[in-house]
């Protein structure tokens, strides 16, 4: 991986966040369009607002903090690892999400939601994302208090 520079990061965690945000509103139209998948839908929809939120804060703690822990490149490094599992997970998601929003055949579409396997599969990654990115922010409360 090519080394980092904080305003690469701080680029990275707004881009992240963007997504974030989109994937969010997607499936929250899905949901008024499928009610049956609503709850699926609204939780994936609540996790990845979630995890804007915390890339949010990552990004305006990155700019405000860069110079004073001592170990920040190694921090901006596997942050930078962490922004880039995180838009591949996310573009997956954003792909599936317009594969459903594309017009068409609406059979297709329906069993994309229903396809519970896929959706969990989602899911899954997407609490992954939110475990490693809780334990990277206890590692660098933990270097900021030291």
């Amino acid at each position: 991986m090519e080394a980092i520079s904080a305003i690469s990061l701080i680029s990275s965690c707004a881009s992240l966040a963007k997504t974030c945000i989109s994937v969010s509103k997607t499936l929250t139209d899905l949901a008024e369009k499928y009610k049956q998948a609503e709850l699926t839908l609204h939780s994936l929809s609540a996790e990845c607002e979630t995890i804007e939120l915390a890339w949010s804060r990552i990004e305006c703690w990155a700019s405000k903090n860069m110079d004073s822990i001592d170990d920040f490149d190694e921090l901006l490094t596997r942050l930078a690892k962490s922004i880039h599992i995180g838009k591949l997970v996310m573009t997956e998601l954003e792909k599936d999400l317009q594969n459903l929003h594309r017009p068409g055949n609406l059979l297709w579409r329906t069993r994309l939601v229903w396809n519970e396997t896929v959706m969990r599969d989602h899911q899954h990654r997407l609490r992954g994302q939110v475990g490693a990115l809780v334990l990277l922010l206890e590692a660098i409360q933990l270097s900021v208090r030291s």
